[in-house]
């Protein structure tokens, strides 16, 4: 039972890479789109890129390069979409007619939150360093930790733009991100 629920998350996370996941746009194809769903792609692809917590941490995400400056990158990078996942969802909450409506948000980030942790530990596995010792004897690389932590970040970010694209379903709203920071702050890390 546990090694097919791990399959069932592994698929899960390949799917994250697969072509047309996460809003990647498409040429139309002969025929056309309806201008609707080409609407919705090219918002979906906004909200991916064009977002203040992407704006903020592109130049940290640049500027990092030794791996405590990654690691603490990668962490404030999960913080901010933490946050921004757990924002969204009380609104969402707060728009459903039915109280019982808002279990199913609860259920749907738990699920995340839990995707988020096994993208943690996947990518764990993926650094650990010398492969030809036992298991008990092996290490985690030293970019094992940055890596872990901006995978189960990328989980967040996906949860938080579906809950932001289901908010905005309806043409009146618009969700206002709440993440106002200025990314991870390198200078004063180095500064330190």
């Amino acid at each position: 039972m546990k090694r097919n629920f791990n399959h069932l998350i592994l698929a899960v996370l390949l799917a994250f890479t697969a072509p047309g996941f996460a809003g990647e746009v498409k040429p139309a194809d002969a025929a056309g789109r309806p201008a609707t769903e080409q609407a919705a792609v090219t918002q979906e692809t906004d909200l991916d890129i064009n977002n203040p917590i992407e704006k903020a941490f592109a130049k940290d995400f640049e500027m990092a390069q030794a791996t405590p400056e990654i690691n603490y990158v990668n962490e404030a990078y999960l913080e901010a979409w933490k946050a921004e996942m757990a924002n969204v969802a009380a609104v969402v909450k707060k728009l459903l007619p039915h109280q019982d409506d808002g279990k199913r948000v609860d259920d749907y980030v738990a699920a995340g939150i839990a995707l988020a942790d096994k993208a943690f530990e996947l990518e764990m596995l993926n650094w650990i360093s010398d492969p030809e010792a036992p298991i008990a004897d092996r290490s985690f690389g030293t970019g094992a930790t940055g890596g872990a932590m901006l995978a189960q970040a990328r989980v967040y970010k996906q949860v938080t733009l579906n809950l932001i694209t289901h908010y905005q379903a309806n043409p009146d709203m618009a969700y206002s991100f709440i993440y106002s920071g200025k990314g991870a702050d390198l200078e004063k890390l180095r500064a330190q």
